[in-house]
């Protein structure tokens, strides 16, 4: 019995990684734990595979395809814009998860990439 828990609670968390694209390829990251952060405020906050801590916020940046309609991009992931940088680039925001709501965005036929913006703690080399 202890053996079938250990190894449903491994394959839970193998697969409750979070994770973003960046470059083409998916990057995991952890949620940060009260006791991993201290005296910070830990929500929206994660680690790297570098340990690198990484505050999440409320902003996605997306390049979309030319010639998509952008109002139905919008209606479909329930996007603001944030700011526009060009024709094709925006900042947007949404009311929902960010981190699903980016990589579906970056899965979508319509956008070339979209990014979660991040701010990152600076490493030292």
């Amino acid at each position: 019995m202890r053996l079938i828990l250990a190894i449903m609670f491994l394959f839970s968390v193998s697969f409750a990684n979070d994770y973003y694209y960046s470059n083409g390829e998916k990057v995991y990251i952890t949620p940060a734990t009260q006791r991993s952060v201290s005296n910070e405020d830990y929500k929206n906050l994660y680690v790297n595979e570098r340990g690198q801590k990484m505050k999440l916020t409320e902003n996605i940046l997306v390049k979309i395809r030319d010639n998509v309609d952008l109002e139905k991009l919008q209606k479909d992931f329930s996007l603001e814009i944030v700011k526009q940088y060009s024709t094709t680039l925006y900042l947007v925001k949404s009311d929902n998860e960010i981190l699903q709501t980016a990589n579906r965005l970056y899965e979508d036929e319509r956008t070339v990439f979209a990014h979660p913006d991040f701010i990152r703690e600076v490493i030292k080399r």
